[in-house]
């Protein structure tokens, strides 16, 4: 949302209105190699063709990684109100509800699930791979600059829900012969209390930081802005469970038609569920998914602007983000844009947005930072957002 920080093209009304009160919806996946058509079929059935499968392998250039989230939000801006005597200041405060998930994957793993293991050599294979999944619930208040619209929120969180599986400097061998297998792992997998799910579902409570400041530019060309995203943590109550297994794990198969010759006594082999029986119930604090964005908004000439910004999360799934744009403004009150963005979950895609007030009361935004992926089975991820803004003045 960028409109509303450029306030030498607003009517001054627009800072002595009385609350700003905003709905947000976010939501879409982004990955650098699965495309929609797979996604598509690995949700809802069908086919999964050897083309489809060679080509998301030839896509991800040793790894892949795939991010999805969905976002619900309500805000509020107290703008007439003064804080301790400040003008300039003023309260706010959120209600959110967020869905993350993101999972990171070498070619070794894809192959084996979904090539398979054999050939007619000994075959060695690198299996790495996570998978992140976490539900939560904030509620924070926190201050604003209404010339610059900066601001923190500090929230509670409460923790609905979390799965974690990672699988450390594994490898698979098999035989020349296809006959046995050893996995050597590393193995982590934790999930919140199974014994209560659903939407604020309190298995976990913690704290959480967002917040912006925007930085004009001289003469009013634009704005320097840094945001923080997600900064905190939940921890999840005594009935979390955590699976641990760091071992080497070997299958000897057997031969079928001695199975079937009832004349031979064949006994099948059995294997110890090793995860289970190293499991264990216990407190776990588990980080948000944190983000840092620093941007750069500058005017070209009237009513032309140019954007670039950079994201950065430190983990294996997420890339280096960077994004580039140029906007136009209508009439004080209309900004449309053109984006290019990579990294991230994804790789390079092209997107579009529109931001418009409406009278004197409403302001909405639209974006899709993948054209392509809304419309083709070839999209490696779909995603759009709407945010909608009451002026009480």
């Amino acid at each position: 949302m960028l409109l509303p920080q450029l306030s030498n093209q607003l009517d001054s009304s627009f800072y002595d209105a009385s609350i700003l009160l905003g709905i947000e919806g976010n939501v879409g996946y982004r990955s650098n190699a699965i495309e929609n058509g797979m996604v598509d079929k690995l949700l809802f059935g069908g086919f999964i063709e050897d083309e489809l499968i060679a080509r998301q392998y030839d896509r991800m250039n040793n790894y892949g990684r795939l991010g999805a989230q969905a976002l619900g939000s309500f805000t509020f801006q107290m703008m007439s109100d003064s804080l301790f005597g400040k003008a300039d200041w003023g309260w706010q405060g959120h209600l959110q509800s967020r869905y993350h998930l993101e999972t990171y994957f070498n070619g070794g793993l894809f192959q084996a699930v979904f090539q398979g293991n054999g050939g007619e050599d000994e075959l060695i294979q690198a299996v790495d791979g996570s998978l992140d999944y976490m539900a939560f619930q904030k509620f924070g208040v926190g201050v604003f600059h209404k010339p610059t619209m900066s601001g923190f929120i500090i929230s509670a969180v409460n923790g609905e829900q979390f799965e974690r599986f990672t699988n450390r400097n594994a490898t698979l061998y098999t035989s020349a012969a296809n006959d046995s297998l050893a996995l050597e792992h590393s193995i982590f997998w934790g999930t919140s209390d199974t014994s209560t799910t659903g939407f604020l579902s309190g298995d976990g409570i913690g704290i959480a930081l967002d917040g912006v400041l925007n930085v004009p530019l001289k003469e009013s060309r634009g704005l320097v802005s840094i945001a923080v995203t997600d900064f905190g943590f939940v921890s999840w109550n005594e009935s979390t469970l955590v699976r641990r297994s760091t071992d080497t794990w070997d299958y000897t198969g057997f031969d079928l038609n001695e199975v079937l010759d009832e004349s031979v006594d064949t006994v099948l082999p059995s294997y110890p569920d090793t995860l289970d029986a190293s499991g264990e119930k216990g407190k776990e604090t588990r980080w948000l998914p944190g983000r840092v964005d620093v941007g750069l908004l500058h005017e070209i000439k009237d009513n032309d602007f140019f954007e670039i910004s950079m994201g950065f999360r430190p983990v294996e799934a997420y890339d280096p983000y960077f994004r580039a744009g140029y906007l136009y403004q209508f009439n004080g009150n209309t900004l449309v844009g053109i984006h290019a963005a990579t990294g991230g979950y994804g790789s390079t895609r092209f997107g579009i947005s529109a931001e418009k007030w409406i009278g004197k009361h409403w302001f909405a935004a639209l974006q899709t930072e993948d054209v392509f992926g809304l419309i083709s089975k070839r999209g490696l991820g779909m995603q759009g957002s709407v945010r909608l803004m009451y002026l009480i003045r």
